[in-house]
Order: structure tokens, then sequence, then C-alpha cells
């Protein structure tokens, strides 16, 4: 099975450098077309679309499906972490501290009433699962946040680029990563 995962086309809270988490924000002007000039790199054959319900997903899920016309299932399993307290602040407000673990997805702590890594690697597992399981397609658009996108490469390769900017670069908006499963 063929999992092509999207990360969301940019909000504003992605230009203040603010950790989202479960806010509902919406795309900004480039956002949008981030999402629509998406469509014609991606493979034929996709047969189906899984995202998040937040709005900045579910708006690039729903952009992208205005010319696919395929299937849409909306999972809270594919939602970007909930970083409880710290939602809405800067990087530079949270610390190099945080940031460094929050990089490697090594922390085991509930930030101030969110999600801890494994929280976030539990339900990512279980769509994993359910997918090899009882999915009946074989190439899947996967549209969700930087975070999950991150996770998944985790789970995957046991560890993530340490170079901030290749991260940076590499889980830009609308960015497209390409999982076999």
């Amino acid at each position: 099975m063929k999992l092509y995962l999207v990360r969301h086309g940019q909000t504003d809270s992605n230009v203040k450098g603010q950790l989202t988490g479960l806010n509902d924000t919406p795309l900004n002007n480039l956002g949008i077309r981030q999402a629509e000039e998406l469509v014609p790199s991606l493979p034929g054959g996709i047969q189906a679309i899984y995202c998040s319900p937040l709005l900045r997903v579910n708006q690039t899920a729903e952009i992208l499906n205005r010319e696919l016309n395929l299937p849409l299932h909306l999972t809270r399993a594919l939602n970007e972490r909930d970083f409880g307290s710290l939602t809405e602040k800067s990087w530079d407000e949270v610390g190099e501290d945080l940031r460094k673990i929050d990089r490697e997805q090594k922390y085991d702590y509930r930030p101030y009433g969110g999600e801890s890594v494994e929280d976030v690697h539990g339900r990512l597992r279980s769509f994993i699962n359910e997918l090899k399981t009882g999915s009946p397609y074989e190439k899947i658009i996967v549209v969700t946040s930087s975070g999950v996108i991150r996770a998944l490469y985790y789970l995957r390769d046991g560890y993530l680029p340490a170079n901030t900017e290749e991260l940076t670069n590499r889980f830009r908006n609308g960015s497209v990563h390409e999982f076999t499963i």
C-alpha cells in the first residue's frame, strides 16, 4: 500500500512560528495556492483521501479533492499533537531545550495538558494498522500536519534529521512524502 503524506497549506500561525496543535486555524492565501498547486504533482491512481478534521487540514484535502473527486475519510488519528497550554506559543517562547527534544521525538511528558510523543505514536500505529487490515485502497493521500508526518518518519526510521534547516525544508507546507506500508 502506498501512502502520500501531504502537509496542509500555510496558515498565519505557521508564518508566526506558533505551535498550532488542535487550534482550528484556516489556510491563508498562500496556503490555498499551495494546496491548489499540489494536484498536478500527485501520482495517478489515488483511490482515497484520509485527513484530520482540523480546519487547515480539511481545507487542504477539500481543495485537492475538487479535481480528484475521491472518497474523503476524516479521522482524529491524524490530528496534530495537542500542545496543551503551549498552543499558540512560538518556539522561541517555548525554548530551545523543548524544541530539541520535540525534534528528536524522545519526550515522554504531556506539555501542560497536551499529548506525549507516545500518545501520538500510539494513535498513529493504530491508524496504520487499521489501514493495513481493513482498507480496500492501495494508493491513499493522507493530509495532515508536520508533527504527524515527522512522527510517522520516526516510527518508520527510528530517527529524524538533527539539522533544523533540513527538517524545516523537508516538512514545509504543501510538501508530499511517499510511504510504503
